[in-house]
C-alpha cells in the first residue's frame, strides 16, 4: 500500500504565502486561452472575497505558482478550496466532464525573508520558460511579470533577478 504524503500547513496572519498546485495526473487543462481567462477571473474573485493581496502569479498549463498576501492565516486553506473548487466546475462544464478532478493538491510555504520573497517571484517569472512554454520570460502572457515590467521598469526587474538569483523550488510531485 503506497501511502499519499500531505505537508502539514502552517497558518500565519499578514503572511506572505508562496503556493503552488498542479492538476490531477498533470493533465494539461489549461490549454486553451479561454480557460487560462478563466483562471485568471476566478482568481481575481477569490481574492476580493478572502481579503487577500496578489504579489506575483504564473499559470501554467498544468500548475501555477502564486504569492499572495494573507490577512487571516485561518483562511489560506478555504482560499485555495474556492479558487480550485470554483474552477473545476466552471472548467469541468466548459470541458463537459462534470465530476472530474481537476487538483491534485497544493503546497504552500512562508515568506520568511525579502530574499525568499524576491527569489520566489522571479522563479514564479521565470518558470514559462523553464517549462518550455516561453522563450523568453516577457513573451508569456499568463503571469505578473509583465505588470512589473509596466509598474517597476526593466531595471527594477533587471537589479531583482541579479541581487536575487532563481531557485529550484520545484517540488519532487511536480516534474
Amino acid at each position: 500500500m503506497i501511502r499519499e504524503y500531505h505537508p502539514p500547513h502552517i497558518y500565519q496572519d499578514e503572511t506572505i504565502y508562496f503556493i503552488t498546485a498542479r492538476t490531477k495526473d498533470r493533465v494539461n487543462i489549461f490549454n486553451t486561452q479561454e480557460k487560462c481567462s478563466l483562471f485568471f477571473d476566478i482568481f481575481e474573485r477569490s481574492l476580493k472575497k478572502f481579503d487577500f493581496e496578489a504579489i506575483g502569479w504564473v499559470l501554467n498549463t498544468n500548475h501555477y505558482h502564486i504569492l499572495v498576501k494573507i490577512s487571516d492565516g485561518n483562511m489560506l486553506g478555504r482560499f485555495v478550496q474556492n479558487l480550485h473548487s470554483n474552477l473545476a466546475r466552471v472548467i469541468n462544464k466548459l470541458d463537459r466532464s462534470e465530476g472530474r478532478q481537476v487538483w491534485y493538491q497544493y503546497w504552500d510555504r512562508c515568506v520568511r525573508s525579502e530574499r525568499d520573497l524576491y527569489t520566489r517571484l522571479n522563479y514564479i517569472h521565470h518558470n514559462p520558460v523553464k517549462h518550455g512554454l516561453a522563450l523568453r520570460i516577457d513573451d508569456y502572457k499568463w503571469s505578473s511579470y509583465k505588470d512589473y515590467l509596466v509598474n517597476k521598469g526593466e531595471e527594477w526587474l533587471r537589479d531583482c533577478f541579479e541581487k536575487f538569483p532563481i531557485i529550484d523550488f520545484t517540488l519532487e510531485e511536480e516534474d
